[in-house]
């Protein structure tokens, strides 16, 4: 048999019903900070989106520089890296600007390895016996796959007909690229580290020279990405 009162029962209950109102209340104000984080982290990805539609698709005049986008792309707020951009401007002498060639963009190892793909004209496939080779084109981009760095290296034999030889050479045609330097696998793996793993590009720049000896300028990186994206949406 129950002794307690009616109105000891009335207190329980309403000391339940306070706790249920104190424990909702830490839920809403979490709720509401979590829905605060979002809205901000909502807008960061908004101003990162309309430099991409400025960068690409823009005017002239609303053109990010190479060096605001990398900097969103690294994480940095739009205001920050507008800031950091106009005062390396301001502060950095024109003489002491890097020259912009392939050395000071991309540097590799002498002794990186060099993987060769061979690709044949159909014609000769089909009846090889009917053709001799006089030269070749070779084209190299820079690959990647997990673990190790390597040369991709195009080679295109030339070739002429023995009963025919005043005939033009035949060449199997160039396989399409994104980009002159940088092979689908290198292109592949900075889409995926930046936009699936959020590696920004001073991260995947550190990762490449201390365990690959590969320096890959991060604003050469942003060119390959812009080049990459073109392509996906070609």
């Amino acid at each position: 048999m129950n002794d307690t009162s009616p109105q000891q029962q009335i207190l329980e209950l309403r000391g339940q019903l306070a706790l249920l109102q104190e424990s909702s209340a830490q839920t809403i104000s979490s709720l509401r900070t979590e829905l605060e984080a979002s809205r901000v982290e909502n807008k960061l990805l908004r101003q990162k989106l309309d430099a991409f539609i400025r960068r690409f698709f823009g005017k002239k005049s609303e053109v990010l520089s190479t060096a605001q986008l990398e900097f969103l792309l690294s994480g940095m707020e739009p205001t920050q890296a507008l800031t950091h951009t106009e005062t390396t401007a301001a502060t950095t002498p024109a003489s002491s600007k890097p020259k912009r060639n392939a050395t000071t963009k991309v540097r590799t190892p002498d002794n990186l390895e060099v993987v060769q793909k061979v690709i044949e004209p159909q014609e000769v496939q089909q009846e090889p016996e009917k053709w001799k080779q006089i030269t070749q084109e070779v084209s190299r981009q820079l690959d990647y796959q997990p673990g190790k760095f390597f040369w991709l290296e195009i080679v295109r034999p030339k070739y002429v007909q023995l009963e025919k030889r005043e005939l033009a050479p035949v060449v199997a045609p160039a396989p399409e690229r994104a980009s002159a330097m940088a092979a689908p696998g290198l292109l592949a793996y900075l889409l995926v580290s930046k936009f699936s793993d959020h590696l920004p590009f001073y991260r995947q720049q550190s990762i490449f020279q201390e365990r690959h000896g590969v320096y890959i300028a991060r604003q050469q990186m942003v060119l390959w990405m812009k080049q990459g994206v073109t392509l996906l949406e070609g």
